[in-house]
């Protein structure tokens, strides 16, 4: 996503009342044209701009968006328990967590947490702080599968139900050269299979860098499958390139983790000269 930094410029609005402001982005492509009102929430607008003229409505108004959440984390023995302290994330559809402030929400000892009053609109549900060993096996607003179709902030209140199960996999991987040596400092990548690839949840993308014995362990994995991928002398980021991933996606080795798995995988430099 394209970012380009523009200085904060304040402005009082009265009620009713217009302002036009016109900035000029020195390059073409999508665009967060950002709005911050008090101490409330920002408000985030996506907008391409592919050189000519474009006009961005703003409409500013008193923050309407409700939320609230009631965890559950289940133990290996079947009890259910509430999800206590938990922090979760919310990121605006189509924005960067790691470019722009979540919402966040702290979880009480019951695991439920009170509404609060946000910017209406859709959110990706990007972060859900569970135990070690455990994973977010469901998260649910109303109809909607929350992990991949995201959370609705409005003024009509709809809960957003979360359930952690214990039993997440781990993923043991080293990189090899074709014959057969460990390499140092490849990079190895894990992406999610369908249905997981449509879950938006942090982390659900992994990738590292392999030790001196050409080893990378991924613990904490959601059950279900996955492809691995192995790569020398690329940037840490290469495999968020859709194009540079699509070139290779016939040559990840397809991994499939059950509850507690503990797999390991060779896997071959892919873009070895």
């Amino acid at each position: 996503m394209q970012r380009e930094s523009i200085p904060d410029t304040k402005i009082h609005l009265e009620a009713g009342e217009e302002i036009v402001k016109t900035f000029w982005p020195t390059q073409v492509g999508e665009f967060q044209v950002v709005l911050k009102s008090g101490s409330g929430s920002p408000l985030y607008v996506p907008v391409e701009f592919s050189g000519r003229e474009t006009d961005v409505n703003l409409i500013v108004s008193e923050h309407d968006g409700r939320i609230g959440v009631h965890a559950v984390r289940e133990l290996p023995d079947g009890t259910i328990v509430p999800l206590a302290d938990a922090m979760i994330a919310l990121c605006p559809v189509r924005t960067m967590c790691s470019s722009y402030s979540p919402i966040k929400l702290k979880l009480g000892s019951n695991g439920t947490f009170s509404q609060f009053t946000y910017q209406a609109g859709q959110y990706d549900l990007d972060q859900i702080e569970v135990p070690q060993g455990s994973y977010v096996a469901s998260a649910r607003q109303g109809n909607r599968d929350a992990l991949s179709e995201g959370v609705t902030l409005s003024n009509d209140l709809e809960i957003l139900e979360i359930r952690v199960r214990p039993g997440s996999g781990t993923l043991r991987s080293k990189a090899v050269d074709r014959q057969g040596g460990a390499v140092q400092d490849a990079l190895i990548a894990l992406l999610p299979e369908p249905p997981l690839d449509k879950v938006k949840l942090h982390g659900m993308l992994r990738s590292a860098r392999t030790d001196q014995l050409g080893i990378v362990e991924f613990p904490g994995v959601i059950p279900g499958k996955y492809r691995a991928y192995a790569w020398a002398s690329v940037s840490d980021d290469a495999y968020l390139d859709p194009d540079f991933i699509a070139s290779y996606w016939k040559s990840g080795t397809p991994v499939k983790l059950q509850e507690n798995d503990a797999p390991s995988v060779v896997l071959t430099i892919l873009n070895e000269p």
